[in-house]
């Protein structure tokens, strides 16, 4: 699996038919990386969206096909975008709190769960917001860098 960069709205779209409850639409300037298979089949995407420098968050919406795509080196250069190139401290997520997978996955890089967004979806239909901050990140993958750089 690797990083596929420059192709932001063909990565956009592909998370876009992929989101189970709510079709995203993006504001302009928004920044998709997908992540390819060796044979060149797109099986994950990654958006940064609602980039907001005066508080420095940004939020990620995210599709995968495949449990694979998200390895570590490819975790980290995500992270490296987002808290190294936009200098952000808080990016944030939001998901279904039916959505375990996703909740898990979060969770398992990293994400903190801050609560509940009641009848986000509509009427019963709740939302968990996730947010990851920069030390915590730095925290967890900066060795992993450090040892990569080694």
């Amino acid at each position: 699996m690797k990083l596929l960069e420059g192709h932001d709205a063909d990565v956009a779209a592909f998370v876009a038919r992929f989101s189970p409850i709510e079709k995203p639409v993006w504001e302009p300037g928004y920044r998709a990386f997908g992540v390819i298979r060796d044979d060149g089949a797109l099986v994950a995407g990654v958006v940064f969206s609602a980039w907001r420098p005066d508080f420095a968050t940004v939020e990620l919406s995210a599709v995968s096909l495949s449990r694979y795509a998200f390895r570590p080196g490819i975790l980290v250069a995500l992270g490296d975008y987002a808290f190294r190139k936009l200098d952000c401290f808080r990016v944030w997520s939001r998901t279904s709190i039916d959505n375990k997978p996703a909740r898990a996955f979060l969770k398992g890089v990293g994400f903190i769960e801050e609560g509940i967004e009641g009848h986000w979806y509509g009427r019963g239909r709740h939302a968990a917001r996730l947010r990851l901050i920069r030390p915590d990140w730095e925290r967890r993958y900066g060795a992993m860098e450090a040892r990569k750089a080694a």
